[in-house]
């Protein structure tokens, strides 16, 4: 009886430091994410004036491209940041207010996916034709 205690009590200190752990990884990658999506959409004014210039209207631009320059628009560029923000502090409030339960970390990782598409869709919007501007400047098709 007392090895079956004993064992259970491990094995519940072994959860206790995995659900720690995996709370310590989510938590530094829903930083991560906050700051790279800080990071682009405090880029999108200065692309669409490089755009502005280079194609001598953003609207030349993909349409792509177009959506997030008008998105980047909204109340200076901070709009954007602050939904994002939004989305994750809570996910990391229930995370922490719930630990005993799954589905903190289940709201935790979609919050995650959500920054993670945002941060490859921007950065793909921006980067994407600017490569081609300039692959055609050099000539190349």
């Amino acid at each position: 009886m007392e090895d079956e205690s004993a064992a259970w009590l491990q094995l519940k200190r072994e959860i206790r430091v995995l659900r720690v752990g995996l709370f310590a990884v989510l938590g530094t990658l829903m930083a991560g994410l906050l700051v790279a999506n800080l990071a682009t959409v405090l880029l999108l004014s200065p692309m669409a004036r490089v755009f502005e210039d280079m194609l001598g209207s953003a609207s030349k631009a993909p349409q792509l491209t177009q959506m997030v320059l008008s998105y980047g628009r909204v109340s200076a560029g901070m709009l954007p940041f602050l939904v994002l923000t939004l989305v994750s502090l809570p996910a990391c409030t229930v995370m922490v207010m719930y630990r005993r339960s799954l589905w903190p970390i289940t709201v935790m990782g979609l919050a995650l996916i959500f920054l993670a598409i945002h941060v490859v869709v921007v950065w793909l919007a921006m980067l994407i034709p600017l490569v081609q501007i300039i692959q055609g400047m050099n000539g190349r098709p």
